[in-house]
């Protein structure tokens, strides 16, 4: 009794198929304008870490903040696209 598995492969397609974009990256960037606040606080914060020689402030929860306030604008967006 061999345990012999067979990979199945898909040949490779002939066909020209459009390279899909992610929608979401180009409304993040159309809504970078909407999220100056976020924006601000999270570049304030990335210089007081970087001006420091150690610390244990990391600018995670702006970062957080500042990826909800893109997506709070973007995503209403990307779901008008979907089909």
């Amino acid at each position: 009794m061999g345990d012999s598995h067979e990979v199945e492969t898909q040949p490779p397609t002939t066909v020209d198929e459009e390279e899909v974009v992610d929608p979401l990256i180009k409304f993040r960037e159309e809504c970078v304008a909407h999220t100056g606040k976020w924006k601000k606080l999270l570049d304030e914060c990335t210089e007081r870490v970087n001006s420091k020689a150690q610390t244990k402030e990391s600018c995670h929860y702006e970062m957080v903040d500042y990826i909800q306030a893109l997506d709070h604008c973007a995503m209403p967006k990307v779901f008008a696209t979907l089909k």
